[in-house]
C-alpha cells in the first residue's frame, strides 16, 4: 500500500462492487474481507538484531516520499513483440470504479491470474506449471471525501485514478474533494501463489508465497487523514503487512518457511505534499518488525528517522533508518527465496513512491510486483 507510482498499469478483470443504498459512513470499509485478529494473531519468524535493523532499512512505507536509486531491470521476456506475459494478462482487463453513496470510491477485484497466464505460457517460453498451482488476487480500495458527491466517476479505470500530482490523492479527485477537512482510507489486498513448477528434467519444485495487507484502523474502520495547510496529519492509521514463503532457498535446495509481519501505527504523523519531502515532517510509528515491538521517531522532513526496538529475550536495536542499497531500484532475479518476501519491500520502480495517502496505488503497486513474482518463479533467471 503506500508507494511507487505506476503508470498506465493495467489490472487483470475486476468483480466490481455493485452500487448500493447503504450510508456513506457504512461505505468506507465497503467489500472488507481482512481482519486485525489475522495480523495480532500472527507468529512470525524471529529475528536477530542485525536482521531486523535490515527490515527497518528496507520498508519504504517509512518515507513521506522515497528517492528512486534507479528503475530495476525486469525480468526477460519470451514474447518476440517483448511483452511481458503477465502485463499482457493484467492489460487485458481494468477494473471499474463503482461509487457507494456519494462520498465513497470503490473498486475490487476478486481474480484467478494463473489462468491467463497459462494461455501465455508458448510465448513466455516457461516450464510447465502443474495442475495443482494457483496464483490469485483480491482485493478492496476506499477513498472516502465527506461532503462530495463522486457519482460522476462512476465507470473510471483504475488506471485512470491511480496518478497524482504529490498531493497524495489522485489527480482526478482533487477538485471534487478540495471542500472536504479530511480524506477516509481504506484498503484490503490479498495474493497467494502456490506454484508447483516441472523442469525439463522432470523435477517439481514448489514455492507458496501469500501476501496479506491492509490500511484501517485498529478496529479495521478506515483511517482519517486531516487536512493541514500543507499535507495531512495521520493519527491512529495503520499500515500491516504478513508474508508467508514457503520453497527452497533456490530453486535447488532445502524448503524453508519465513513469516514476516510488520505494523505501523501512525501517531500524529505529519504528511506534506511536497514531493521534496523525504521523510515524515514529525510524529511517530508504533512499529512491529517480526517479534521485535518499538517506536520509529520523526523530526522534519529533511532528517531520517530514529527507531528503538526490543524483543524477548533481552535482545535489541536502535539507530537511524539508512535507505538500502536495494531502496527503490528491485530486483529481477526471482531465484532467491528472499526475492519473493513482502511486496511492501521490493518494488521496479519508475520515479517517485505515491504517497501514502493513495490506496489505489498502492493496490496497483502489489497487483504490479504480485505480476513480476509469478513472471520470475515461472520463468527464472
Amino acid at each position: 500500500m503506500n508507494r511507487s507510482l505506476i503508470s498506465g498499469l493495467s489490472l487483470l478483470a475486476v468483480i466490481a462492487v455493485a452500487c448500493n443504498k447503504k450510508s456513506d459512513a457504512a461505505g468506507t470499509t465497503t467489500g472488507a474481507f481482512i481482519t486485525p485478529a489475522i495480523f495480532t494473531s500472527a507468529t512470525p519468524t524471529a529475528l536477530t538484531a542485525d536482521e531486523v535493523k535490515t527490515a527497518i532499512n528496507d520498508e519504504d512505507n517509512l518515507y513521506d516520499n522515497e528517492p528512486s536509486s534507479g528503475s530495476g531491470t525486469p525480468p526477460p521476456s519470451g514474447d518476440p513483440s517483448g511483452a511481458d506475459p503477465m502485463d499482457t494478462c493484467m492489460g487485458e482487463n481494468q477494473p471499474k470504479l463503482t461509487v457507494v453513496g456519494t462520498e465513497t470510491l470503490s473498486v475490487a477485484a476478486d481474480v484467478d491470474l494463473l489462468t491467463c497466464f497459462r494461455a501465455k505460457l508458448p510465448a513466455a517460453g516457461a516450464g510447465s506449471i502443474d495442475n495443482s498451482s494457483a496464483f490469485k488476487i483480491k482485493f478492496q480500495v476506499n477513498i472516502t471525501c465527506p461532503g462530495s458527491d463522486l457519482t460522476s466517476m462512476t465507470g473510471k479505470t483504475f488506471a485512470e485514478i491511480s496518478d497524482d500530482n504529490g498531493s497524495g490523492l489522485p489527480l482526478v479527485l482533487e477538485d471534487k474533494c478540495k471542500n472536504s477537512s479530511s480524506v477516509k482510507i481504506f484498503s484490503n489486498i490479498e495474493f497467494n501463489a502456490d506454484l508447483t513448477l516441472t523442469d525439463a528434467s522432470g523435477q517439481k519444485v514448489r514455492n507458496s508465497s501469500k501476501m496479506t495487507a491492509a490500511q484501517f484502523t485498529k478496529d479495521g474502520g478506515a483511517c482519517e487523514l486531516v487536512k493541514t495547510a500543507d499535507g495531512y496529519t495521520l493519527n491512529g492509521c495503520i499500515d500491516a503487512t504478513l508474508t508467508v514463503n514457503e520453497g527452497p532457498e533456490s530453486l535447488s535446495g532445502n524448503n524453508v518457511k519465513k513469516t514476516n509481519l510488520t505494523i505501523l501505527e501512525s501517531s500524529n504523523l505529519v504528511d506534506l505534499k511536497a514531493t521534496t519531502a523525504a521523510w515524515f515532517n514529525g510524529g511517530a510509528y508504533k512499529a512491529t518488525f517480526n517479534n521485535f515491538t518499538g517506536t520509529i521517531t520523526y523530526t522534519n522532513s529533511t532528517t531520517a528517522p530514529t527507531y528503538t526496538m526490543t524483543a524477548a529475550g533481552g535482545l535489541s536495536a536502535s539507530g537511524t533508518v539508512e535507505p538500502s542499497a536495494s531502496s527503490g531500484s528491485g530486483s529481477g532475479s526471482g531465484a532467491e527465496l528472499e526475492t519473493l518476501a513482502a511486496p511492501a519491500v521490493e518494488m521496479f520502480s519508475e520515479g517517485k513512491r505515491t504517497h501514502k495517502v493513495n490506496p489505489f496505488a498502492n493496490a496497483a503497486k502489489s497487483m504490479k510486483l504480485a505480476s513480476r513474482r509469478m513472471t520470475a518463479l515461472v520463468r527464472p533467471d
